[in-house]
C-alpha cells in the first residue's frame, strides 16, 4: 500500500512537471522570436517603401515604408554598408564579403570581394558600379563605414562579381553614385563614368594630424562633404559640412563645429548639431540631414538633426532614445519627409513622416498581449507573432495536465 502511495505521488509530480514545462514552452518561442538583432549598422531605401537594413548576422527588408520588417537573410557576417536601387536590386557589404540580391531580398548571392576588402558600394546601375577597399580601423560616425587610413577605389561593370582598382591621386574613403569620390580633404569629381577623375575641392580646414571625409549626392550637380578631424578639446571634436550645386565647381561650408572653428581663415558659419560628428544622408536633389551628438550636455545620447538645403540650415529638434557615440549606425532618407535611422548597438529602427521632426521607434515593433502589431501598454517586441500553432498546443495540453493534477490533488 505504502509502495502504491509513492508511485502515485511520483507520477503526479511527473503529471505536474510536465505541464509546468509544456505552459513554459510558449513563453520561450515568444522571447526567441522576439529578440532583434544585437546590432542595425546600415539601411537604405530604393523608394518610399522598398528597403533593407542590416547588421550582426542579419539582412531586414520592408516593403512597406517600414511598417513591418522581415527577415531576409541569417548568417555569421557582420554586414557594416548596404546600397539599393529602386525595388528589388540591392547589394549588402559584410566585414569579408559582398552579398546582392535581384528579387527585392528573397534570395542574396555571394559576389566577388576584392583584396583588400570591399567597405561601402556605389552602384550607378544593377551592373555598374563603385567601391571603397580598405583595411581596419574603420571609422562610422558619419553613418557609413571608411578606412580611417584611406583605402582604393574599383569599380564593377558586372554587378560586383568582379572589380577592377582605379588609380586616383588620394587614398579614398568614400564615394557615392554621381561620380563623387572623397579622402582627407579632397573631393574628386568624374564626369566620364569614373574614366579620369579630376579634384575639384580642398576642404579650407586648418592643419590636423588626419581629417576623415564622407561625400553623398543626389546628381551630378549636388554634392556634400563631411570633414571630420582628429582634434579634440573638452568633448568637442573638430568637423565641417561642405556643399556644391554646380557639380563642384564652387563649394560652400554648411556648418562647422564652432568650438573647435576647424574652418580657416573663420567664416561666419552655423554651428554643426552636435558636438560630434553622426550619421547624414542626401534626401533630394536640394536637400540633406544631418546628426549630431552632444555628451556633455545630452547624457542619454540625445541626438539633434538639422536639414540642410541648398539655401540654408534648419534646426529640426532631438531624436530621442540615445546613439551610441561614433556608431556605427545607418540613416537614409526615400524623400524630404520619409526617413529612417538605424540605432547600432540598439538594435532599433526610427522612422520620421513629417521630414526629421518627429521619430518613432519602427523596429522592432510593439506587440500587444495578443501577440498582435500595436502600441498597447506592456506589449511585447517583436517583428512577428509570439505564438506559433506549435506553442498554442503546448500551452493547451501543458493546461490540460495541470487541470488533471489540481482535480486528483488530496
Amino acid at each position: 500500500m505504502c509502495r502504491h502511495s509513492e508511485l502515485s505521488r511520483l507520477s503526479r509530480v511527473k503529471v505536474f512537471a510536465i505541464g509546468v514545462l509544456l505552459c513554459l514552452v510558449p513563453l520561450a518561442a515568444t522571447i526567441v522570436r522576439a529578440a532583434p538583432p544585437t546590432s542595425l549598422n546600415a539601411l537604405a531605401f530604393g523608394d518610399a517603401r522598398h528597403g533593407f537594413a542590416a547588421g550582426d548576422g542579419v539582412i531586414l527588408a520592408t516593403t512597406d515604408g517600414g511598417a513591418t520588417w522581415e527577415r531576409r537573410y541569417s548568417g555569421p557576417e557582420r554586414f557594416i554598408a548596404l546600397d539599393m536601387l529602386g525595388e528589388v536590386a540591392g547589394w549588402a557589404v559584410a566585414t569579408d564579403a559582398l552579398f546582392g540580391t535581384a528579387d527585392g531580398g528573397q534570395t542574396w548571392t555571394r559576389l566577388g570581394e576584392p583584396a583588400p576588402p570591399l567597405v561601402s558600394v556605389a552602384f550607378t546601375s544593377p551592373t555598374a558600379g563603385f567601391g571603397i577597399v580598405g583595411t581596419p580601423p574603420l571609422g562610422s560616425s558619419t553613418g557609413q563605414p571608411y578606412p580611417i587610413n584611406g583605402g582604393q577605389l574599383v569599380r564593377t561593370s558586372d554587378g560586383g562579381r568582379s572589380w577592377t582598382p582605379v588609380a586616383l591621386d588620394i587614398a579614398p574613403q568614400s564615394v557615392c553614385a554621381s561620380g563623387y569620390v572623397a579622402g582627407g580633404r579632397q573631393v574628386l569629381r568624374t564626369s566620364d563614368g569614373g574614366a579620369t577623375w579630376a579634384t575639384v575641392f580642398t576642404a579650407p580646414v586648418r592643419d590636423s594630424p588626419r581629417w576623415d571625409a564622407t561625400i553623398a549626392c543626389s546628381s551630378p550637380e549636388v554634392a556634400w562633404a563631411l570633414m571630420v578631424g582628429t582634434g579634440v578639446a573638452l568633448s568637442h571634436q573638430e568637423h565641417a559640412a561642405f556643399m556644391t550645386a554646380n557639380g563642384g565647381a564652387d563649394w560652400r561650408p554648411v556648418f562647422e563645429e564652432r568650438y573647435t572653428v576647424p574652418i580657416t581663415p573663420p567664416v561666419d558659419t552655423p554651428n554643426a548639431p552636435g558636438t560630434y560628428p553622426g550619421p547624414f544622408a542626401v534626401a533630394d536633389s536640394t536637400t540633406a540631414y544631418f546628426i549630431g551628438l552632444t555628451p556633455p550636455v545630452d547624457r542619454d545620447y540625445n541626438a539633434a538633426i538639422d536639414r540642410a538645403t541648398v539655401s540654408g540650415l534648419t534646426r529640426l529638434g532631438t531624436i530621442p532614445g540615445g546613439l551610441p557615440l561614433g556608431g556605427p549606425y545607418g540613416l537614409a532618407f526615400a524623400d524630404r519627409e520619409y526617413g529612417w535611422l538605424a540605432t547600432g548597438a540598439a538594435g532599433q529602427i526610427l522612422a520620421t513622416t513629417d521630414g526629421g521632426v518627429t521619430w518613432t521607434v519602427q523596429y522592432p515593433a510593439r506587440q500587444t498581449p495578443t501577440g498582435m502589431p500595436g502600441a498597447g501598454a506592456g506589449g511585447m517586441a517583436g517583428g512577428s507573432l509570439p505564438w506559433s500553432p506549435f506553442a498554442l498546443l503546448a500551452l493547451a495540453v501543458g493546461a490540460t495536465l495541470l487541470m488533471v493534477r489540481l482535480m486528483f490533488r488530496r
